[in-house]
C-alpha cells in the first residue's frame, strides 16, 4: 500500500510540470491561418526589431503560434562573433518575447 501511494504521489508530481508546459505550433508561413489574422507587425518590421536587440545576420525565421494564440517570428541570428542566438518577436505587439542572449 505504501509503495502504491508513493508511486501515485510521484506520478502526480511529475505530471504537473508537463501539463503546465506551453505548447507552440509551428506554421509554414506568415500567411498561415491563425497567424496572418492577428499580425500587426510585418516580418520586415520584426526583423528590424530583432536586429536592434541582437546585431548580426538573420539566418532563418520560423513562424510560431504560442500557446496563448499569439503569433511570433522566431529569428535565428548569427552574431558578428559567430554565435547563433534566437530572438522571438511578437507579430501582434512588436515586443521581444524571447532573447537567447
Amino acid at each position: 500500500m505504501k509503495t502504491y501511494i508513493l508511486t501515485l504521489a510521484l506520478t502526480t508530481a511529475l505530471m504537473i510540470p508537463v501539463t503546465a508546459m506551453s505548447v507552440e505550433k509551428i506554421v509554414a508561413s506568415a500567411n498561415a491561418k491563425g497567424f496572418k489574422e492577428k499580425v500587426k507587425f510585418t516580418e520586415a518590421q520584426a526583423r528590424k526589431i530583432a536586429l536592434k536587440v541582437q546585431s548580426g545576420t538573420i539566418k532563418s525565421v520560423v513562424y510560431e503560434i504560442e500557446s496563448n494564440g499569439e503569433p511570433v517570428y522566431d529569428f535565428s541570428i548569427q552574431t558578428k562573433k559567430g554565435a547563433k542566438v534566437g530572438v522571438e518577436v511578437s507579430a501582434v505587439s512588436g515586443k521581444i518575447v524571447k532573447d537567447d542572449d
